[in-house]
């Protein structure tokens, strides 16, 4: 089971709900992501199953690289991978788990104590 929590920005106060780092649950795998259309942090699904799966596989499988049910999951569009929760896009940036910038003002985000945290999957 995956867990997100609140991170807020220490110097604008932009809050969000993410993972906060890789993390996954019975299906998704995801990771924390800028959103650079949005401004905003999004976890991405970057792998189903416990598996994480490269975009570049993704974009442009070869071989057995990804399995035959993740492939025919993408042509059904049932999963959309590397893309912002938000806006659907993909113009994204790994979100530094250790520095957590703050995509409205280049703060540090931190977890927020009083929160909320979430189980899910």
């Amino acid at each position: 089971m995956g867990t997100s929590c609140t991170f807020k920005c220490n110097k604008c106060g932009y809050d969000v709900q993410s993972t906060g780092d890789f993390d996954f649950g019975m299906v998704a795998v995801v990771r924390p992501y800028i959103c650079n259309d949005c401004n905003i942090v999004t976890d991405a699904l970057v792998g189903i199953q416990g598996m994480e799966y490269p975009k570049e596989w993704i974009e442009n499988p070869k071989g057995d690289e990804v399995p035959d049910f993740v492939i025919e999951d993408i042509l059904d569009e049932e999963y959309s991978f590397y893309t912002c929760e938000e806006c659907n896009g993909d113009n994204l940036t790994l979100w530094n788990p250790k520095w957590r910038k703050c995509p409205k003002c280049s703060g540090r985000m931190k977890f927020d104590k009083d929160g909320m945290t979430v189980d899910w999957d």
